[in-house]
């Protein structure tokens, strides 16, 4: 469970930092070069995609240091 969180992370990382430079090209082809690219909406950083991101890779690694605490208790008992 911990990987897939993990992998899901990193996931919304890469889809956050990757979304405005596709987006920018998009429009490039799109709106064929510079002649119309001032009338389309740039995208910006998405914020809220890397603090999910966040959320997802922190919570995958206090899953993982709870496993281990486990593991050490069973082991001292």
């Amino acid at each position: 469970f911990s990987n897939s969180m993990l992998v899901l992370g990193a996931l919304f990382a890469a889809q956050a930092v990757l979304k405005p430079f596709i987006v920018s090209e998009a429009c490039d082809f799109l709106f064929a070069g510079e002649a119309l690219k001032g009338q389309a909406i740039t995208e910006t950083l998405d914020v809220s995609g890397i603090l999910i991101a966040a959320c997802f890779i922190i919570g995958s690694f206090l899953i993982r240091y709870g496993r281990e605490l486990r593991i050490d208790s069973d082991e001292i008992a």
